[in-house]
């Protein structure tokens, strides 16, 4: 029989408020930046295919379009790992 380690598990929706974010800002010392893809990529140590499934899961921050491009504020970022 195979098990799989978060088969009982419900997944996480990422959800967050503009305080939740500001105090997370607070408790790092930062301040809210915009990352881009690779940047992402190397804060996380998640592939983009990885990053992009758990987006449509809302199980991740989705990015922000600017510019054409995809764009993630660092308090999402700090944010879904305190709360994964």
């Amino acid at each position: 029989m195979t098990t799989t380690k978060f088969k009982n598990r419900a997944p996480v929706i990422f959800d967050v408020s503009p305080e939740q974010r500001a105090d997370a800002l607070r408790r790092h010392e930062v301040s809210e930046k915009l990352l881009d893809e690779k940047q992402r990529r190397a804060a996380t140590g998640i592939s983009r295919s990885t990053w992009y499934r758990l987006t449509t899961q809302n199980r991740a921050p989705k990015p922000r379009k600017i510019d054409n491009k995809n764009r993630y504020l660092l308090s999402d970022l700090i944010l879904f790992f305190e709360l994964s």
